[in-house]
């Protein structure tokens, strides 16, 4: 009896040991397999209007041959980087043009976008990969411009948002739009917000006031949107939907976009933001 039990014992353990075996070597092939497939530098296709060519990709050193290239036709810049993986949905920033995007992987896991406006090249922005899906399953990494300390800007009016004059504080001037509103200002999409920059110009260099920020974002490459009237500000890197600031009734929105006038530097100028852009920095609640 004691023999019989035995054997059935063993026989129990050895199917327990085989059942485990199987699991593990499931729960094994699972984690490669996930592995791998956070090691792909995949673009997600939702946000994706059309796919040109799925083997895409550009290096670090492509990259590089579009500094200074603002301008140019279109076709050059494809020339240089090759077709996208993808065409990005159209996007209105500036009043009255349309925006229209390219993405590309990147040799290090992330995607570089392409901006142009009327089949000339507008900017580009660099999002870099990070493990796990959704619907941007990218970080912000950096957007190329001039340093935020001090941006080239191609004229500067006297009186400006933000400036006192005889302890008066001046509320707007020319590039300024401003809103009666009273409420969170907040990021459309994932990007940077900068607190601490100068306004230079070759004659003048105008410090930003407290109540004032730059917000950049690779999404929309080429472009800075100046906000003043904040009575908080929240700089660094700032993900969509979070607060960048709060008005205490009045917002001064300002658009820039950086552009070479004739044969002249490149430099930012201002220039008429759209109704939608307007729109998406406001908060609903």
């Amino acid at each position: 009896m004691l023999a019989q039990t035995l054997k059935v014992s063993k026989k129990h353990a050895s199917l327990i040991s085989l059942v485990s075996l199987t699991c593990l070597s499931f729960a094994f092939a699972f984690i490669l397999l996930r592995n791998q497939v956070s090691r792909t530098p995949v673009i997600s296709e939702a946000v994706c209007q059309q796919i040109v060519k799925e083997d895409a990709a550009v290096t670090l050193s492509q990259i590089s041959q579009l500094q200074g290239k603002e301008g140019v036709e279109k076709a050059s810049i494809r020339q240089a980087l090759g077709s996208p993986y993808c065409i990005l949905p159209k996007t209105s920033i500036r009043s009255g043009v349309i925006t229209e995007r390219e993405a590309y992987p990147t040799d290090d896991k992330g995607r570089l976008i392409i901006a142009y406006e009327s089949d000339r090249y507008l900017g580009y922005g660099l999002e870099s990969g990070q493990t796990g899906s959704g619907f941007w399953p990218f970080s912000t990494s950096e957007t190329f411009r001039p340093n935020l300390k001090q941006i080239d800007i191609k004229e500067i009016w006297e009186n400006h948002s933000g400036q006192k004059i005889a302890g008066h504080p001046v509320v707007g001037g020319l590039g300024d739009i401003s809103l009666e509103y009273q409420g969170n200002i907040v990021a459309p999409l994932g990007g940077e917000v900068e607190g601490n920059f100068v306004l230079a110009t070759e004659t003048s260099l105008v410090k930003n006031t407290s109540d004032c920020v730059l917000y950049s974002t690779p999404q929309q490459p080429g472009y800075l949107l100046k906000l003043c009237g904040l009575k908080e500000r929240n700089s660094g890197e700032i993900k969509a939907g979070e607060t960048i600031g709060k008005t205490d009734g009045l917002l001064h929105l300002s658009l820039l976009t950086f552009r070479r006038s004739s044969s002249e530097r490149p430099q930012w100028i201002y220039v008429s933001p759209s109704t939608q852009l307007i729109a998406s920095v406001l908060s609903e609640n």
